[in-house]
């Protein structure tokens, strides 16, 4: 009783078999590299991040930026949690800094110029003048501001009652 039977377990191979694989690992490494690249929606270092969900609300116009200021991540989070938590009014705050002397060296003691504009939900704007500072104090100066300015806002808008507030500028 001989039986002849085949021990080998290894399938048939099959060249569309070989394609199908092929196609599928490069869906998997491009899908991967979209999903790991900078521009993705899906980044994983700010999927939690206030500065991810605030990104298109807080704008730089001005030719000074945060990065150009050198500030630390910590100026950043200030303005982040101000526009988390009191300003979540605000639908988007523009903030222009330029130095003074545009031909000067940014230092520590650099004099600076600027200002904001916040545009509230319902189409009601707030604006600042243009105020003084330097690159040291510029992130204390403008949270301030921005609370003062809020406040007082808010608190126009309640003499008002049911107006509307076009435009608001602090001078004070």
């Amino acid at each position: 009783m001989s039986a002849d039977w085949n021990l080998s377990l290894k399938p048939k191979e099959n060249k569309s078999q070989h394609v199908w694989t092929v196609i599928l690992v490069l869906v998997g490494l491009g899908l991967l590299a979209l999903f790991f690249s900078q521009n993705s929606r899906f980044d994983l270092q700010a999927l939690g991040s206030e500065s991810r969900r605030s990104a298109k609300r807080l704008v730089w116009t001005g030719p000074l930026t945060p990065k150009e200021l050198r500030w630390s991540g910590g100026e950043e989070r200030l303005i982040d949690g101000l526009l988390a938590g009191e300003l979540a009014h605000a639908r988007q705050l523009r903030i222009h800094v330029e130095a003074q002397d545009k031909y000067a060296e940014l230092n520590r003691d650099t004099p600076l110029r600027y200002w904001y504009e916040m545009d509230v939900q319902n189409g009601e704007r707030i604006r600042s003048v243009v105020l003084r500072s330097t690159p040291d104090d510029l992130s204390s100066q403008l949270v301030r501001r921005l609370r003062a300015d809020a406040r007082d806002f808010r608190h126009t808008r309640r003499q008002m009652g049911t107006e509307k507030v076009d435009s608001f500028t602090n001078s004070m």
